[in-house]
């Protein structure tokens, strides 16, 4: 089984923690995770590459064990600066990025404003047609927005201890019970300002542009840029088959689980 790797780099004023497996001499794939979860959900996904990509997930800004910047700092225009300036510090992106979620975002992102760098793009569950499963907008406004802000502040490291002692003693098969515990730890490494500002990210009226299908029909150019839309509906973090994602980052289009 090949041995993920863990490793710490600066990057855009923030450290960076991310998972990495495969030989250097491979090509590069890039795994951005979604809201609340880490570089870790990727793991069995990568391990399933190995042989044929060098394969690298970063933990974003506010999650895992990367930096936790504060509530403001939060955007998909910010998270894509950070990665790019990341990837970067290791050679340069990769031609091939995967997104879930939060990161599907990211990834379009990216593939937008380097489309020279990345030439085909993984969409899994992405955050980017405008259809979410709950209301954000609360975070948008001034007042609501500093209400659950203060509130989260007080109640989040007690929501915490809580998640880790719940993951600790969960009760599910194997596999779920697996999923379960990576799911509440990688919340649990959150803090109040990033989960509530990666959640304000993560709402569509909040980007900077707007990513309906023009955008992402041409994420890159010349005769091998692809691209696809995952179908509508959710995937749990963590719960990404890593069979179905690999075919999709070999072909350089969409995947649903």
């Amino acid at each position: 089984v090949e041995m993920i790797r863990e490793d710490v780099l600066q990057a855009a004023g923030l450290q960076i923690h991310f998972y990495e497996c495969g030989s250097l001499q491979e090509d590069s794939l890039l795994f951005v995770h979604g809201w609340s979860s880490s570089g870790r959900m990727w793991h069995e996904t990568m391990r399933a590459l190995s042989d044929e990509w060098r394969c690298l997930a970063p933990d974003l800004p506010g999650h895992g064990q990367s930096d936790k910047p504060p509530f403001a700092w939060y955007s998909v225009s910010n998270f894509a600066e950070a990665i790019g300036a990341w990837a970067d510090r290791l050679g340069g992106l990769p031609r091939v990025a995967v997104g879930h979620s939060l990161g599907g975002a990211v990834v379009v992102e990216l593939a937008l404003r380097y489309p020279e760098r990345i030439g085909r793009i993984v969409l899994v569950n992405p955050v980017v047609s405008g259809r979410v499963s709950y209301n954000l907008h609360a975070l948008s406004g001034k007042v609501p927005r500093q209400t659950i802000l203060d509130l989260g502040r007080r109640v989040w490291p007690r929501a915490r201890a809580h998640l880790l002692r719940r993951a600790a003693r969960g009760r599910a098969g194997a596999r779920m019970k697996e999923y379960l515990q990576r799911n509440l730890q990688d919340l649990a490494q959150t803090t109040a300002d990033s989960v509530l500002g990666s959640a304000r990210a993560g709402d569509p009226s909040r980007f900077d542009r707007p990513y309906g299908r023009a955008h992402i029909a041409r994420p890159g150019r010349g005769r091998d840029a692809r691209h696809d839309r995952a179908p509508r509906g959710g995937t749990p973090s963590g719960a990404v088959r890593p069979a179905s994602a690999a075919r999709g980052a070999r072909r350089g289009t969409s995947t649903d689980r």
